[in-house]
Order: structure tokens, then C-alpha cells, then sequence
């Protein structure tokens, strides 16, 4: 049991710190097919395969709400930047219209 909870651990930190995922999960299957654990095999890559669906969503979700946030910046400096180039219209308008 122990084993397990420590090989998930790893699957986890492998996930996170060293983006290396693919290759750990194929060696943490063969090591347990080596070893003649089958079921725990099997249940590694099922494992495997839902936790890289699961975050490779949630990637997805949080590169969209980046993109969706840079746009809104964009749009709101393009808005600030007409709004600075009608108030120097007004202003030049003005100082026409005093002479």
C-alpha cells in the first residue's frame, strides 16, 4: 500500500516539477508489468491517461482565460488611446477656434 501511495506521489510530482510525463508513465508500467503486477499496471495507465486528460483540460482553460485577458487589456488600451487622441482633437480645435 505504501508503494502505491509513494509510485502516485511521483506520477504527481513528475505531472508538476519535471514535465516529463510521458516517459515516467510508460516507465512506472512497465516497471509494475515487470514485476508481475498486473492490476496495479493496468491501473497506473488508466490512472495515467485520466490525470493527462484532466490536466491538459484545465491547460487549456487557464491558456484561453490568459488569452481572453490579454485581448480585454488590448481593447481597453485601444479605447484609452482614442479617447487621448479625441481630447487632443478637442483641444487643437479649440485653440483654433481662439484665433
Amino acid at each position: 500500500m505504501v508503494n502505491i501511495v509513494v509510485i502516485l506521489l511521483a506520477i504527481g510530482a513528475a505531472y508538476f516539477l519535471f514535465k516529463i510525463r510521458v516517459l515516467f508513465e510508460v516507465g512506472i508500467f512497465l516497471w509494475f508489468l515487470v514485476t508481475s503486477h498486473w492490476i496495479i499496471a493496468i491501473i497506473t495507465a488508466l490512472l495515467c491517461l485520466f490525470l493527462e486528460s484532466a490536466f491538459a483540460e484545465w491547460r487549456e482553460e487557464k491558456r484561453n482565460e490568459y488569452i481572453g485577458k490579454r485581448r480585454y487589456e488590448g481593447r481597453m488600451d485601444a479605447v484609452e488611446t482614442s479617447k487621448q487622441r479625441r481630447a487632443g482633437y478637442e483641444k487643437a480645435k479649440q485653440k483654433d477656434e481662439r484665433f
